[in-house]
């Protein structure tokens, strides 16, 4: 169309009465629907203004890095600080979405039912995380929207963030550990994907994969393809809780290499179930350093069995059933008083000797405690414990 100037202008935009009408009605159906909530007629009617602003200024998203250093408890803060917020007539509401929102969320803290007092909010983590980089997407309602809960995708003030968590000094792979049962164990293996990645690199060896991690009648066995212990030496694993602790660390110098039918697997003796289906553990495997402590070893899982005790009045006899452990070299015996906490140790040689009678100043009329331990190369046993008196003098 060409102007009296001459100049060519853009045709008017036009709408039509029923049009008109429709989204008339629309909008009193809206107002009618929460008319009882309180604040509901103004976020309606900030929603008009924020949907034309949105035609003209359209929202960009955002990139925002952060760095964090990996194995972490859950609930470790991305911010240094809280967020802080206050005045708001309303809650806003937070949340998180993307490919690894399952391992952040942003929460509130510091809150004492009231906005209007002033509440905080955090960017933490759900649990340990591995190093790697992670991308989620931060997205708000902001507090004027929530009475009539408008929040369209083009609304959220969407920022993306780039989280790069980084692994200690010494680290050759880290992954998430979610164990599962994997038929009478519990574990995880290359067909359920609870061991996130399961790929790394070893040196001199080439790429490695862990296709099963699994505890079953006192043992823990990683298997590995295609190598065993190759390149393993001297580093140790760790398996990180919630809470950021070391729950079980496994030496790879003690490991007993097994091959069979074409696997290979390191395995350890562990005597009590390390996790359970349904624990959010992270895996680390890093060089150990010299004198390495706290590493599960090969000590004997069952303590001796039936330990019983008789006694004179100078002496006590006692006997129990060895455990059915081939490793088994000897038994420790640990004596002490009643009431007492200094203990007198004895060592006694041989697997299957299962009797020790005890006349080394053994008192009439008094009270022992007895403690009795399988022992082997690598160590000592649970526990068996007895309390016997010994007899008055004829």
């Amino acid at each position: 169309m060409q102007g009296v100037s001459g100049a060519v202008s853009s045709p008017v935009p036009s709408i039509s009465l029923s049009e008109i009408n429709r989204q008339v009605e629309m909008y009193d159906d809206l107002v009618y629907e929460g008319r009882d909530i309180s604040g509901y007629l103004q976020c309606v009617e900030a929603s008009f203004r924020h949907e034309a602003r949105l035609k003209t200024r359209p929202i960009q998203p955002s990139v925002i890095d952060r760095e964090i250093p990996s194995g972490q408890p859950a609930g470790h803060r991305l911010w240094p600080v809280s967020n802080e917020r206050a005045g708001d007539p309303y809650y806003s509401k937070w949340w998180i979405e993307g490919p690894d929102s399952d391992l952040f969320e942003k929460r509130m803290t510091d809150d004492d039912g009231d906005p209007t007092t002033g509440y905080k909010w955090d960017e933490v983590t759900t649990r340990p995380v591995p190093a790697g980089t992670y991308t989620i997407y931060y997205k708000s309602q902001a507090a004027s929207f929530v009475p009539c809960d408008y929040n369209p995708e083009r609304n959220y003030h969407r920022y993306e963030g780039a989280i790069t968590v980084t692994a200690p000094a010494g680290t050759l792979h880290e992954a998430l550990f979610d164990p599962v049962n994997i038929g009478a164990a519990v574990g995880a293996d290359a067909d359920n994907g609870v061991l996130d990645p399961s790929s790394f690199t070893i040196e001199g060896a080439g790429s490695v994969n862990v296709d099963r991690i699994d505890w079953q009648s006192g043992i823990v066995e990683i298997e590995f393809d295609p190598h065993s212990a190759k390149g393993l030496a001297n580093h140790h694993a760790d398996f990180i809780a919630l809470d950021g602790s070391v729950t079980l660390r496994l030496d790879f110098d003690d490991a007993v290499a097994v091959e069979q039918d074409g696997t290979h697997a390191l395995t350890w003796s562990v005597c009590e179930q390390p996790w359970k289906d349904g624990d959010l553990l992270m895996l680390r495997m890093s060089t150990s350093t010299p004198g390495l402590t706290d590493v599960t070893n090969d000590s004997p899982c069952s303590p001796p069995q039936n330990l019983a005790a008789t006694s004179t009045h100078d002496s006590v006899t006692l006997t129990w059933d060895a455990p059915a452990d081939p490793t088994v070299t000897g038994h420790r015996i640990l004596r002490s008083p009643s009431g007492q906490e200094t203990f007198t140790q004895f060592d006694i040689d041989g697997a299957t000797t299962t009797t020790y009678v005890d006349t080394s100043g053994i008192q009439p009329a008094t009270s022992y405690i007895y403690r009795v331990h399988a022992v082997n190369d690598a160590g000592l046993s649970n526990v068996a414990r007895i309390t016997v008196t010994t007899l008055a003098v004829p």
